[in-house]
């Protein structure tokens, strides 16, 4: 997405960083690295998708496979982040048309494992999320629970346990 007339904004990754980091890349420059603004540093996140606003973005980010959206102003300086439920997904991630003046709000799909997919508008003046069409069903009686297990080379995996509430 153009940041700017002058600014690509992008997730970059390489073999030393596969997680991913944003930066602002300048067109003229492109092709030199050294030009190039970090704005969000790599962390221990899966960076997903970008959306831009009039005076800021939105970074959609796997934490321990579990959607996190992080709001920030133009220059990379964090703004917080959308309040979602635990447990949380996405499928995609979109802002509305590039074609289109910059709105102040997002549209994604959102899910988790005790409610189905909805399409749900997130509005940045209110910082809610609101539901397009029908609420939600929410699965009643059950239990999510995250857990983690060390891999051959002592990688930490996250893995999920969905269960009914009334057991042990």
């Amino acid at each position: 997405d153009w940041l700017d007339d002058e600014h690509y904004l992008a997730i970059v990754t390489s073999s030393d960083d596969p997680r991913g980091r944003v930066v602002a890349i300048p067109a003229t420059t492109s092709h030199d690295q050294s030009t190039w603004q970090e704005l969000v540093a790599s962390s221990s996140a899966v960076l997903k998708a970008l959306a831009l606003f009039a005076d800021g973005f939105a970074l959609a980010e796997l934490v321990n496979v579990s959607l996190r959206i992080r709001l920030f102003r133009h220059d990379g300086t964090p703004e917080g982040e959308i309040d979602l439920p635990p447990n949380s997904s996405s499928p995609d991630f979109t802002a509305p048309p590039r074609l289109q003046r910059r709105s102040e709000e997002l549209l994604f799909n959102h899910s988790s494992f005790l409610r189905q997919s909805t399409l749900v508008r997130y509005n940045r003046a209110t910082n809610r999320l609101h539901p397009i069409g029908d609420p939600p069903k929410e699965l009643e009686g059950l239990e999510v629970e995250q857990r983690f297990a060390r891999s051959k080379d002592s990688t930490k995996v996250p893995y999920w346990i969905v269960h009914r509430a009334d057991l042990d």
